[in-house]
């Protein structure tokens, strides 16, 4: 192993070390698979509402999380979403919703 492989090996681990002591970078909000919605300012002809799947967390740019987010009702549409525009969808409206179509 060369000496920049085991430099950058041991800064991972450092890094990994800070996320889980909860120093460093901050940590993303939202999973991977998890059910959001758009907040009422985002949702436009092109981002209806509804409910999105995470699909991919993205890294944090100009000091906000990014995530890539996937329609359930279309799911062509996907688009990149900053953490602050998104909200949780309980799992009470996911019923509901699902029992409406």
């Amino acid at each position: 192993m060369t000496i920049l492989a085991r430099l950058g090996r041991k800064t991972n681990e450092q890094l990994q070390a800070n996320r889980a002591a909860g120093q460093g970078m901050t940590a993303h909000k939202f999973k991977i698979g998890q059910s959001v919605r758009l907040r009422s300012t985002v949702q436009t002809h092109q981002a209806p509402a509804g409910e999105y799947r995470i699909i991919r967390q993205l890294p944090q740019t100009d000091g906000n999380m990014h995530y890539r987010v996937r329609s359930s009702a279309d799911e062509q549409r996907e688009m990149v979403v900053k953490e602050s525009e998104l909200l949780s969808w309980p799992a009470s409206q996911v019923r509901s919703h699902r029992l409406t179509r």
